[in-house]
Formats: C-alpha cells, sequence, structure tokens
C-alpha cells in the first residue's frame, strides 16, 4: 500500500499541475511569433484541454502500474497477460469504433482512452483485493533427498 501512496501523492501533485499551469509542461512545444494565423493558439488551447484527461486518467494508471506489478511479481503473470491482451485489443476496437464509425471529436477520443485506463486501474485492483496472488508458489522447495555419505567411499583413484 505504500508504493500506491507514493505513487497518488505524485500524480495528485502532477494532476494539479496539468489543469492550474498547463502552460509549464508546453512551454517548449510553441515558439512565440512565428504562427501569423493564429493556428498555434488554438493548437495550445487544445494541448491545455488534452491536458485535463491526462490529469483525469493519472490516478488510475498509477493504481494499475502499481497493482500490476504487485501481482506480477507475485508470480500472477497469466492474469496480467491474458487481461492486457484483452484490455489492448479493446483499446484498439474501441478507438477504431470512436474514430471510423462514432466520429467522436479529438475530445471524445480521450474521454475513451481515459474511461479504458479507469476500467484497466480497477481490474488490476480488484485481482489484487482478491487475493489470489498470496496462493501461487513463485518457487517451489523440493522435499530433501536422502542425505549424502559423510565421507566418500574409498575407490580406485583414476587419472
Amino acid at each position: 500500500w505504500t508504493a500506491l501512496w507514493i505513487a497518488l501523492g505524485y500524480m495528485v501533485l502532477i494532476s494539479i499541475l496539468y489543469v492550474v499551469v498547463p502552460e509549464f509542461f508546453l512551454f517548449g512545444f510553441f515558439v512565440a511569433d512565428v504562427d501569423p494565423t493564429g493556428q498555434q493558439l488554438a493548437i495550445k488551447s487544445m494541448a491545455a484541454n488534452l491536458l485535463m484527461f491526462v490529469a483525469a486518467y493519472n490516478l488510475f494508471d498509477a493504481a494499475a502500474m502499481i497493482f500490476a506489478s504487485t501481482v506480477k511479481g507475485a508470480g500472477d503473470t497469466r492474469f496480467i497477460l491474458k487481461l492486457s491482451l484483452v484490455m489492448a485489443a479493446m483499446l484498439v476496437l474501441v478507438t477504431w469504433l470512436g474514430v471510423e464509425v462514432w466520429k467522436l471529436s479529438i475530445y471524445g477520443c480521450w474521454a475513451l482512452f481515459t474511461t479504458w485506463i479507469w476500467v484497466l486501474g480497477l481490474a488490476f485492483l480488484l485481482r489484487f483485493l482478491q487475493g489470489k496472488w498470496r496462493k501461487i508458489r513463485v518457487i517451489e522447495v523440493r522435499a530433501r533427498e536422502s542425505p549424502a555419505p559423510a565421507s566418500p567411499t574409498p575407490g580406485p583413484i583414476r587419472s
């Protein structure tokens, strides 16, 4: 739980900064006095709005990383693999549907992505809380074989 609290503390701070001072993160991407059409201002505004989506998914992303790593480190790698494959395929499908079928804007696509991260974080949290990872044996202990004799039996010396 300590790692989660540290990650959440960091992500809360970063998320607040994304919302309050997005210019700090966008500073190096825009050059002043180079855009006579004003498109750069519109793009900068859009980027600042998109940082709000990043702020919204940061906490769940941190939880996903912490809980996935916890159950993976405990040996529950098959679950991690299966869920990761399903969720990756779901992201591709939902993104394609969002762009090609539902004709979502960039904000709609980011809303889908944010929701996807939330689901992923919750799925890893639920797996962690189930506790199945506690029963997995990562290192098997073998039964000791009969002890070796105290001294080797004398035999012919070979050269």
